[in-house]
């Protein structure tokens, strides 16, 4: 189970801010979170969710894709991909107390 960061907002000086968020790589592409700019993701399965920011493609036509929404979909149902579950997995509350 994944309990994802980007979901969650932290208020501060009375604006609410997003924990994680969408991340623009030196490389020119945006990715639906800071944890996807790794060196693993042009060459692994989820690719195709690194977007590039071009004069012909805009922020809001990569952040309202297909790609994207469905991804942001699943993780609200708490499924998401290999990044997802290394950097955002929920951790058990082991606590007897």
């Amino acid at each position: 189970m994944i309990d994802p960061k980007c979901l969650k907002y932290s208020y501060h000086d009375s604006f609410w801010y997003p924990n994680q968020g969408i991340g623009y790589t030196a490389t020119g592409h945006l990715v639906p979170c800071c944890w996807f700019d790794t060196p693993e993701l042009f060459t692994s399965d989820y690719s195709y969710m690194a977007k590039p920011l071009t004069a012909d493609i805009t922020v809001e036509q990569i952040v309202n894709s297909d790609d994207w929404k469905a991804f942001y979909t699943n993780l609200k149902r708490g499924v998401g991909l290999p990044p997802c579950h290394r950097k955002c997995k929920k951790m058990e509350n082991n606590d007897t107390n």
